[in-house]
């Protein structure tokens, strides 16, 4: 799959392989994150549950097995196997899996019901558990490295303050347990916007969408995060990094659009915005807008919301999740407001979201990143096509 001479292991991720790897059996690889000539982190699936292997350039990882009895080591690879919720980078999520009956109050408020299941894991980074509490509310907790939870609680609640009274909302956060990474969120109200679009009708509150992120844009700044040019420009020639090693059939393609964000007017200024939306993370109720996963948020340029919702838009055109003719619809609605960098940060949103395809290699993957960076950003995002 990838060659690499520091992890020889890359060149083959067969289900032989993996199973080798981990000594568990119908592996799948769901996501891969890689730096050259370092390490790759290989997140897997089996019916058993999820799991992740590390693989490390020299002998760091039978250092790595030694200090951690939970993990699988395979000399052969010098792979490191870890099933969820162990984690050796974030031994906080196995530790509120293992305390959530006395945790729980701290972080949701009250007791739960039952224990914490898992939504989303991303090795090393960060886990989104769920759970219900006594009062039958669903709640989200999430586990997060590198990140203060404490200051993303003061922000956050800063954020429903500045915004009780509107028509936009961010889901609050319901409680903290620093010593365990962990933050939690209550549920938001409404239906997202990945489900309003799966029929042609939920095209009429794209409009209210896009009015509750400009509102947000006008909020005074909560979050010192910063997403500026400088720093998407980087995220994009990351992008294509990984785009070039899993996909070098791409690589002509991956350049010409780095050369095209010289070409393009740079974004000036910065704003408040989500910084990494997607639709799900969109929930109308009525004319009123809830927005979750804020701890994102960032100053950055005004385009770069409207030019990632097109994108993820786009995602899910391919990913048949929505109807074409519903796409391009609201494509055109979202390029016919877009500001004067939005062709800017659509270029870096087409690599990071073809980025995204390169990590999850799947038999499709590869047309679905071609197919996005050509026609999504090559063809124009004004035009919607």
């Amino acid at each position: 799959m990838i060659n690499d001479p520091n992890l020889p292991a890359l060149g083959d991720l067969s289900g032989d392989a993996l199973e080798r790897m981990t000594g568990r059996k119908d592996l799948r690889l769901l996501r891969l994150r890689y730096r050259k000539g370092q390490r790759a982190i290989l997140h897997v699936g089996s019916p058993e549950g999820e799991g992740v292997v590390w693989l490390f350039a020299g002998g760091k990882g039978r250092r790595i097995a030694r200090r951690n009895p939970s993990a699988y080591f395979d000399p052969e690879s010098g792979a490191v196997f870890e099933d969820f919720p162990n984690d050796h980078r974030l031994p906080e999520i196995a530790a509120l899996i293992r305390e959530w009956p006395e945790v729980a109050p701290q972080l949701i408020g009250g007791p739960a019901v039952g224990g914490l299941d898992l939504l989303r894991y991303r090795p090393g980074l960060s886990a989104t558990l769920r759970c219900v509490r006594a009062d039958g509310r669903v709640a989200y907790v999430k586990v997060i490295r590198g990140e203060d939870v404490t200051a993303i609680a003061t922000a956050n609640r800063r954020q429903v303050g500045q915004l009780t009274g509107t028509k936009l909302e961010i889901a609050p956060v319901l409680g903290t347990a620093p010593a365990l990474r962990a933050i939690a969120f209550a549920s938001a109200k409404g239906v997202p916007l990945d489900q309003l679009l799966r029929e042609a009708k939920g095209l009429a509150q794209l409009g209210t969408v896009l009015d509750r992120l400009a509102s947000l844009q006008r909020q005074p700044a909560v979050s010192t995060r910063v997403k500026d040019a400088t720093h998407l420009h980087q995220t994009a020639r990351e992008a294509a990094e990984v785009i070039c090693t899993v996909f070098p059939d791409l690589s002509d393609l991956t350049f010409r659009l780095l050369a095209k964000l010289d070409t393009l007017p740079r974004p000036e200024g910065s704003t408040q915005i989500h910084g990494d939306i997607k639709l799900e993370h969109i929930f109308t109720d009525g004319d009123r807008v809830t927005l979750i996963d804020t701890e994102t948020m960032a100053l950055g340029p005004a385009d770069y919301d409207p030019a990632m919702l097109s994108g993820r838009i786009r995602m899910a055109e391919a990913e048949a999740r929505i109807a074409p003719q519903v796409a391009a619809k609201a494509r055109s609605r979202i390029a016919q407001r877009a500001g004067p960098w939005f062709e800017w940060c659509a270029v870096v949103v087409g690599l990071r979201l073809a980025r995204y395809y390169a990590q999850h290699p799947e038999a499709r993957s590869f047309a679905r990143a071609s197919d996005l960076m050509r026609r999504e950003v090559v063809a124009g995002f004004r035009t919607g096509c």
